[in-house]
This record gives C-alpha cells, sequence and structure tokens, in this order.
C-alpha cells in the first residue's frame, strides 16, 4: 500500500512549521474591528537528500491566557491530518490570535515540529507560564532541533535557557534540557564566544545553586545545579569556589542512624543513703570546629566525578596558560598535586569511567 510505501519502505523524518495569520475582522455585536486568526497553515518539509512526503495525523495547540488562572497559559488544540506539503486548517479560522502555537502537541505523530517565529517570540517571555509540563518539554525539544537543524542560532537558544530554566519546576526536563545545554555549548557556540557564554552560565548556576540551598529545596535540585556548575566553569575565576569547595571538609552522610535506645536509670536500692540519687552526669560534649562553619557552602558535597570534572578543566587551564615554559604544570601544578594526594587518602584514586 501506499501507507507502507512512504512508511516503511522510505528512509528520513520531515518536518512541519506552522504559518498563521491574523487579520481584522468586523464585529456584529458593536461595530468595532477586532483582530482573528484569518489563516493556520501546517508546512510539510524532508530532507533534500530523502524527499519523501508522509501523512501524518498530529494534535495542533494554539496558546492563550488563562481564564482560570492569572498569568497562566492553557492551550485548544485542534486534529489535524496533514497529507501534502501545505495544509490548510480552517477550523480555527475567526478564533481570537493566539499567544503562539504548537504543532505535533502530545507528541502523537513522528515529525519533526518546529516553532515559528511569532511561537519564538511568546516562548522568550512567557514559557514558564505553560501549564503543561509535555508542552514545555516539547517546546524545548523544538528548540534543540532548530539548533541542530541550524535554524535557530545557538547563543539565541541560551538566551532563551537562562531566561527560563531557574523558574522550571520540573525535573526530568530540566536533566534533559541539561544535556542540550551542554552540547551546544561545547559542539554549537562560536569559539570566540566561548568562554563568555560558559562564563554566564557558570554564573548562572552558581546563583540557582545558592538559591536552592537558601530555600532548602529537595536535595535532588541541590546537586543538579551544582553538577551543571561543575560542567560549565571554565576559568580561574569560576573555578576558585569549587576548589575551595573541594578543599573544605566532607559534609557529614545523609544517612540517618538509629541510636539504641538509652537504659533507663533504675531507682537506688532501699538500704542506699538517704541523699537524694543525683542524675546520672550528662556525657561531655567536645565541640569541634569543623571547616563547613567557615564555608560559605556547608551543604554542598562534590561527588569524586563533580571532582575530577573540576581537576580536569584547571588542568586544562593551567597547562594552557604554562605552556612553553619552564616551569610548565604538566602535572596540573602544586595545587593539584595535593589534591589528588588527598583524594588518594580518601580511596578516590581512580577517575570515574
Amino acid at each position: 500500500s501506499t501507507w507502507m510505501k512512504v512508511w516503511l519502505g522510505k528512509p528520513g523524518i520531515n518536518t512541519i512549521r506552522p504559518r498563521w495569520v491574523c487579520g481584522p475582522a468586523a464585529s456584529e455585536m458593536d461595530g468595532r474591528d477586532t483582530r482573528v486568526l484569518s489563516l493556520l497553515q501546517l508546512q510539510q518539509t524532508a530532507p533534500v537528500k530523502q524527499p519523501t512526503m508522509r501523512p501524518h495525523r498530529l494534535r495542533v495547540d494554539l496558546f492563550y491566557p488563562s481564564e482560570t488562572e492569572a498569568g497562566k497559559v492553557d492551550a485548544y488544540g485542534v486534529w489535524v491530518d496533514v497529507t501534502d506539503e501545505l495544509t490548510n486548517v480552517p477550523s480555527v479560522v475567526g478564533l481570537p490570535p493566539p499567544l503562539g502555537v504548537l504543532c505535533n502537541a502530545g507528541d502523537y505523530a513522528y515529525v519533526k515540529g518546529l516553532l515559528d517565529e511569532q511561537t519564538l517570540e511568546f516562548v522568550s517571555e512567557r514559557l514558564q507560564h505553560i501549564q503543561s509540563v509535555l508542552s514545555r518539554q516539547l517546546i524545548w525539544r523544538s528548540l534543540w532541533e532548530m539548533v541542530r537543524d541550524r535554524q535557530l542560532s545557538s547563543l539565541r537558544f541560551l538566551e532563551l535557557v537562562l531566561a527560563n530554566w531557574g523558574v522550571e519546576p520540573n525535573l526530568c526536563l530540566l536533566e534533559g534540557l541539561a544535556s542540550n545545554v551542554l552540547a551546544a555549548l561545547h559542539y554549537f557556540i562560536p569559539e570566540p564566544f566561548f568562554m563568555e557564554v560558559a562564563g554566564r552560565l557558570s554564573d548562572a548556576t552558581r546563583e540557582l545553586t545558592e538559591k536552592a540551598q537558601q530555600q532548602q529545596q529537595n536535595q535532588t535540585f541541590i546537586d543538579f545545579w551544582l553538577r551543571l556548575w561543575c560542567h560549565t566553569s571554565y576559568d580561574l575565576a569560576h573555578l576558585r569556589p569549587l576548589l575551595a569547595l573541594m578543599d573544605s571538609d566532607t559534609p557529614p552522610s545523609t544517612t540517618t542512624h538509629l541510636q539504641p535506645p538509652q537504659p533507663v536509670a533504675q531507682p537506688p536500692p532501699a538500704a542506699a543513703s538517704t541523699q537524694a540519687a543525683q542524675p546520672p552526669a550528662a556525657p561531655e560534649t567536645t565541640h569541634s570546629h569543623s571547616h563547613s562553619h567557615n564555608h560559605p557552602h556547608p551543604q554542598l558535597h562534590l561527588d569524586q566525578a563533580l571532582r575530577w570534572k573540576v581537576l580536569e578543566h584547571f588542568c586544562a587551564l593551567t597547562t594552557e596558560a604554562d605552556e612553553g615554559s619552564e616551569s610548565s604544570l604538566e602535572d596540573g601544578g602544586p595545587l593539584v598535586r595535593e589534591r589528588e594526594e588527598r583524594l588518594r587518602r580518601e580511596g578516590e584514586t581512580d577517575p570515574p569511567t
């Protein structure tokens, strides 16, 4: 059949992007001119080397201000059958102008759904107001696909990230976004902008780490931002607080140790002295002055993998700075050797795989 031929016999994946226009419409109620959605089209494209158009059934969401929660954004969805390169959606003509449009809402179709310029402007300002977690995740995926397809600047993508990820409450979404952020930093950012962009990411993740700690958020959120802070710090100014954190004492274990029940004090025998029984003396407590009292992040802890990541960035920095000099830090310098010795004493000599 035709379906089997285009879906099973041809390779490749199609891309669908919306195109929508709003125009004036005369109001029958009071004669005033109001703007309505006058056109919505879905444009299907295919790779040049695999020019196969396929039929798709997908849902298109139109975003509008929520009628029940102030400041939030809800979606009005319609199902569309895409069969050609250009598909009109007449069922939405006459609706109020939407804030943005999302193709393949719900992720029902096997396509890449991209964003139009008007929706890009919307998500750059109000992405965090969309109530559906899946819709936010699909929007981030669309943005990343546009970066990979060279239809969106990696610098603009990271600007969107910096403006929105600090208010995203879903950790699973953030984990996937973090992978794309690091990939964009390492493979898509132009070399002249690398250190500047990395510095901004490091500053932002450090601020979010401290904010999560101050607000006593879930430990997984604190560890997530701390991990990103380590992975985005490349110059000495941003590595210095992490190196100081490595030198601090290891925080107490978060595991709760159950204390054995204390024996109940027995009353003195009747033949004993008539003096009132004295309560047992409280055990003396030794007040140890831990380095964590003086450290700005007493609850933060770098595990073995993060320590090696910080050392990796520091060694690359010192090797590059001293290249060609007699005192070249081929092994990372005395500071690195000191930390390696400490790690060896702690039984952490093998780098993570």
